[in-house]
C-alpha cells in the first residue's frame, strides 16, 4: 500500500519563514507545520514581500505540498481577562493574514482554557472570539499552496491533552465550540488531530480495537470530514494522563500499533501529517522514513 502522500514534521522557521522548505526537504518531508512568527510576541514583525515572493518559489522547489501554520501560545480564546481576550483575538486575526498571503493549509489553534469559568462558559467563549475573528476576517481568501481556487484559511482546533482548566480534551468541545458559531462561520473552523493528546484524554489508540473505536466516536461527535491537519506523537504518560508530554513515534505508551494503522488507514490519507515529536531533525527523518516503510508492510 502507498504511505500518505503528506508526512512531515514541525520545522523551524528561524531566520524567516521562507528559510522553512528547505529544512522540510532535509528530513524528506511533504509537508510541513511552521511558525510564522516567533510565537513568544503579541505583534510579530510583518513578513516582508520579498519574504512571501521566496516562500512561493521554494515550496514547490522543496518537494512541499501541504502546510499548516501552529497559531501563538500565548493566545487564549477564552480569557476572563477583557485585556488578554482583545490580545488574543488580535494576535489570531493577524495570523490569519499572514497564513493567507504564504497560502497554508490552516491554522493550527489550541481553543483556550477556561480559567474556572467552566467547561460549558468556556467553550461558549471560543466560540464567540471565533465568531468575532471570522466576521473581522470575512474578506480574505486568496490561493493556497495545496489548491486550484482561491478560498480562506480555515481554523483547525487542535484537540488536548486536557491539563489543568484546558478545553478541548473531550471530542464533545470541539463539537460544542463549531456548534455556537454561526452555519455560514462553521465552514472555515476545522479540527487538529493530535495522537499523544488524544490518548492523553483518554482515548485509547493503542490496539486496533481502541483505534478504530476512538475515531467512529469521533466521526460521531464532531466528524471525520472537519479534520485539516494531524500531529504525530507517542505519549511518555499512560493513557488518561491529561499530560502532554511527547514521544518518539514508537517508543511510548501508545507504542507502534496505532502509528502503523494510520498508515493503512484512507480516512486519513488526504490529511497533511506533522510529527511534534522531541526527535530533532535527525529523528524526524528517520521516523518519517519509518513511517513510509510501515505503510509498505501488511497492517497490524
Amino acid at each position: 500500500m502507498a504511505a500518505p502522500p503528506w508526512i512531515g514534521a514541525h520545522v523551524s522557521a528561524a531566520g524567516g519563514v521562507e528559510l522553512a522548505p528547505a529544512r522540510g526537504a532535509e528530513i524528506g518531508a511533504t509537508c510541513m507545520q511552521v511558525f510564522t512568527a516567533n510565537q513568544r510576541q503579541w505583534e510579530p514583525r510583518p513578513l516582508t514581500d520579498s519574504q512571501v515572493e521566496a516562500w512561493w518559489e521554494l515550496c514547490p522547489l522543496n518537494g512541499i505540498e501541504r502546510v499548516v501554520v501552529h497559531a501563538s501560545y500565548l493566545a487564549n480564546m477564552s480569557a476572563i481577562e477583557e485585556d488578554k481576550l482583545s490580545k488574543s483575538r488580535d494576535a489570531m486575526i493577524l495570523e490569519l493574514e499572514r497564513s493567507q498571503r504564504l497560502g497554508v493549509h490552516g491554522v493550527v489553534l489550541h481553543p483556550g482554557s477556561h480559567m474556572g469559568a467552566g467547561e460549558d462558559a468556556g467553550n461558549r467563549a471560543v466560540a464567540d472570539s471565533l465568531s468575532d475573528v471570522l466576521e473581522r476576517t470575512e474578506d480574505l481568501c486568496g490561493p493556497l499552496i495545496c489548491g486550484k481556487k482561491e478560498e480562506a484559511v480555515r481554523i483547525l482546533l487542535e484537540n488536548t491533552a486536557g491539563q489543568g482548566s484546558n478545553l478541548g480534551w473531550r471530542f464533545e468541545h470541539l463539537a460544542d465550540i463549531r456548534r455556537h458559531l454561526k452555519a455560514e462561520h462553521r465552514e472555515r473552523v476545522g479540527t487538529c488531530l493530535d495522537t499523544c493528546h488524544t490518548f492523553a484524554a483518554g482515548y485509547d489508540i493503542s490496539t486496533k480495537a481502541g483505534w478504530n473505536a476512538t475515531w467512529r466516536e469521533f466521526d460521531d461527535i464532531v466528524g471525520l470530514d472537519t479534520v485539516g491537519a494531524l500531529h504525530l506523537n507517542d505519549s511518555k504518560r499512560e493513557c488518561g494522563s491529561r499530560r502532554d508530554r511527547h514521544d518518539g513515534i514508537g517508543k511510548g505508551e501508545i507504542g507502534e500499533t496505532a502509528f502503523r494503522m494510520l498508515m493503512h488507514d484512507e480516512r486519513f490519507h488526504h490529511i497533511p501529517m506533522a510529527l511534534e515529536t522531541p526527535s530533532g531533525m535527525e529523528g524526524w527523518a528517520e521516523e518519517i522514513a519509518l513511517l513510509r516503510d510501515w505503510a509498505a508492510v501488511a497492517a497490524p
